[in-house]
């Protein structure tokens, strides 16, 4: 079981190296394309486009440390792990992106008081189209494989492109616009309104990353999967309470009482708690799950648990 759990830590970590190295490559060559594009057009969309690329690479670089520090084992001063490194790394993060939206907000707003035109948007176009696309089909793929390893860091650096995404298609529009009507101002208007987008962004991922940090219990749907674990197993005992469950590092971590026959054998009862936690890790991997067990107090009428005094 040990080398079990050890090779799944390792595809974890090779997932999530790998989709953090394609990030970084992906975003480098977004922003060495907008920052041309930028300077040939004089868009301060696609200025503030190229510059919240900027903010995705150092939250992709900062994502992909944490990942890193997360995967470490448990030493001696971190009995627990070093999972909670990814959910430090998703707040940094997070003020990463609201800090770009600021300076794009700003910098839209003084477009719009000083004035100033778009040169060559057609060339604009052509690269936002080509920013939309890679973003999107690189932010789902992450998301799914922060979905699957509960990567809070993978998490907060896939939003953050997803969120690039949807202000390059605001900066499409906005050039578009400019081109039909000749009203230039609707590249700062566009601006503007990407910077909102960042700044909803921004506050989901300080949200998650904060509640993790907080011990915030796992979500209904995980509490679920956690219950119909234990229902598997009713036959076995009275009753079970005080569940308690947070995720950490993509690692679920839980505790529960458990109410047994008063005169069941230690063994038994040990089989009983093991096969409950070999049922909930089928859901989740590498769960630490820690089971107290009680005795029950002898009332059989009350009891629905098929023991032998039945």
């Amino acid at each position: 079981m040990n080398v079990a759990k050890e090779h799944n830590k390792h595809i974890k970590f090779i997932n999530n190296t790998t989709i953090s190295i394609v990030f970084i490559a992906v975003i480098s060559l977004l922003i060495a394309i907008k920052i041309i594009a930028a300077m040939v057009t004089n868009s301060i969309a696609l200025k503030s486009d190229a510059l919240h690329s900027c903010i995705d690479l150092a939250g992709a670089i900062v994502g992909l440390i944490a990942i890193r520090i997360a995967t470490a084992p448990p030493d001696k001063g971190h009995p627990y792990g070093h999972g909670k490194a990814e959910n430090v790394a998703g707040v940094l993060i997070s003020i990463l992106i609201f800090s770009a939206g600021v300076f794009i907000a700003y910098e839209a707003v003084m477009r719009l008081l000083e004035g100033g035109e778009l040169e060559m948007a057609s060339v604009g176009i052509t690269v936002t189209c080509i920013a939309i696309v890679l973003n999107t089909a690189i932010a789902i793929i992450g998301l799914r494989i922060a979905k699957k390893n509960n990567s809070a860091a993978m998490e907060a650096t896939a939003k953050d492109m997803l969120a690039d995404a949807y202000s390059s298609i605001a900066v499409l529009i906005g050039l578009v616009l400019v081109v039909i009507t000749g009203l230039h101002q609707f590249d700062s208007i566009v601006a503007i309104l990407v910077s909102f987008v960042i700044f909803h962004t921004a506050y989901g991922v300080f949200k998650k990353s904060v509640g993790e940090l907080m011990d915030k219990s796992v979500s209904e749907e995980d509490m679920i999967s956690i219950k119909e674990a234990l229902a598997k197993h009713h036959s076995a005992f009275s009753d079970y309470h005080e569940v308690r469950a947070r995720i950490s590092g993509g690692r679920l971590y839980a505790d529960l009482h458990l109410t047994l026959n008063c005169r069941m054998p230690l063994q038994e009862a040990h089989q009983v708690c093991f096969k409950i936690e070999e049922d909930m890790r089928q859901k989740f991997a590498d769960a630490s799950i820690v089971i107290h067990p009680e005795p029950c107090d002898d009332n059989c009428q009350q009891c629905q648990c098929n023991c032998s005094e039945k």
